[in-house]
């Protein structure tokens, strides 16, 4: 007998979906790379905030679970702002320049979204619009370093 007391429990609720052959072609030449990673304390981490973070109702929670995992992938101990913006910038646009700009400008927008979610900042409409585009950049992530084999190293991402 199962009683819901919170329906933001989506991950228990939604209904499976049939990947497409592109996503499975994915799965099959990353899955075993993922698995790997995941003895990687800051992999693991980050996969369990991206898995979790639907569990909470309050965007603010959302936010900083999911920051949390994308900030724990770069291990930033100063001017977080900018050098997440840049790390992930250059990490997932390592080769095209304007899309890594347009990256690093979207990354430092929703890092502000998130400060003001977690600092106390009353809930915008904009602050909360922020959860879905900062779970899917954790995504993005994740699936890079699926397909690297490594979380990014920063000492390669610093100019």
């Amino acid at each position: 007998n199962f009683r819901v007391t919170n329906y933001h429990f989506r991950g228990l609720t939604d209904a499976a979906r049939v990947l497409n052959e592109e996503e499975l072609l994915w799965l099959e030449a990353n899955h075993a790379t993922a698995y790997d990673l995941l003895a990687v304390p800051a992999f693991q981490d980050a996969v369990h905030c991206m898995s979790s973070y639907r569990w909470h109702s309050s965007p603010r929670a959302q936010l900083a679970l999911i920051w949390a995992g994308i900030a724990g992938l770069f291990a930033i101990r100063s001017e977080l702002a900018f050098r997440l913006s840049l790390y992930v910038s250059k990490f997932l646009e390592p080769d095209r320049i304007d899309d890594r700009r347009q990256l690093f400008a979207t990354v430092k927008d929703l890092y502000s979204q998130r400060s003001a979610a977690v600092h106390g900042s009353r809930m915008k409409p904009r602050t909360t619009a922020s959860v879905e585009p900062s779970a899917s950049l954790l995504r993005r992530l994740l699936a890079a370093c699926a397909e690297a084999g490594e979380i990014p190293r920063t000492e390669d991402l610093a100019p």
